[in-house]
This record gives C-alpha cells, sequence and structure tokens, in this order.
C-alpha cells in the first residue's frame, strides 16, 4: 500500500502502473522513509554511487532491507557468456551489437567485492549473495536495527 518507483526516464515510468505506486521522477532518491528498497540494474548507470546510497540509506528505517542487483564484471570472457546466453534466447547479433553500442560510455561498473566492502561500510549487518549469473550479481543487506 506505500510502494514507490523512481526512475529518471520518465519514459520508463511511462511503463508502469502508476495506480500500485506512487511514481516518481528523478535523478535523487526520494524523501520517503521505507522498510526495503529495492535497486535493480540502476547502479551500474550512476556515477556517483556512494552519494546515491547514503541517500537509499538515510531513507532506510533501522532494520530494513536493501536488495542491490547490479552488472559487476566487465571481463570480456563473461561478456561473451552472457551474449550466448543472449543469442540462445533468440536476440540477434545486431541487437547484441546495438545495446553493447548504446551502453558503451554510460556504465559505471564495480567489481562484486567493492560493493561488499561498500555496503558494509555503510553500516549493514548483514550482507548476501543470492544471486550471481554472468556480469551480474544480486545482494540482500539488512541495515542495523
Amino acid at each position: 500500500t506505500n510502494i514507490h518507483g523512481v526512475d529518471s526516464s520518465r519514459e520508463m515510468l511511462d511503463y508502469c502502473n502508476d495506480t500500485t505506486a506512487t511514481l516518481h521522477h528523478s535523478e535523487q532518491f526520494p524523501r520517503v522513509k521505507c522498510d526495503a528498497v529495492i535497486c535493480n540494474w540502476t547502479l551500474h548507470f550512476v556515477k556517483s554511487k556512494i552519494s546515491y546510497i547514503t541517500s537509499v540509506i538515510s531513507q532506510l528505517k533501522p532494520g530494513g532491507i536493501f536488495i542491490l542487483s547490479e552488472k559487476t564484471i566487465k571481463d570480456p570472457t563473461a561478456i561473451e557468456f552472457y551474449h550466448d546466453i543472449k543469442r540462445a534466447n533468440g536476440v540477434s547479433e545486431q541487437e547484441i551489437a546495438d545495446k553493447a553500442r548504446s551502453v558503451e560510455n554510460i556504465m559505471h561498473i564495480n567489481s562484486p567485492e567493492w560493493y561488499l566492502a561498500m555496503l558494509t561500510d555503510f553500516g549493514f549487518e548483514r550482507i548476501q549473495i543470492f544471486d550471481a549469473d554472468w556480469c551480474f550479481t544480486s545482494f540482500v543487506c539488512f541495515l542495523k536495527k
């Protein structure tokens, strides 16, 4: 009953059901106290991740949960395996090349180890990787009560 969606892209928000969530068109995290925050494939497009995560944590209630899924690997071999998965799911070579070009100079990728250290420094008492696949890692983090 208290769901908020945030995106810097108006076009992405146009895909959302605004009867389910309050939508925020913003580069910043809204000032809304939260029990949980899901940040899905977002931070690799944010240059100042520390600043953004600071704003998220300032709105997360004590004991809150932060779920983070990010692109975390730039290794060419891993990327090729990831592209193989796309090919196996019907994505064309042209679509793969177009996507690679479209994100070429706008992604700021950090390693899983960087995220683990950074999330620890932010005071999460438990951080667990619950999924890792070619180039992507998902974390669940529990803020101290």
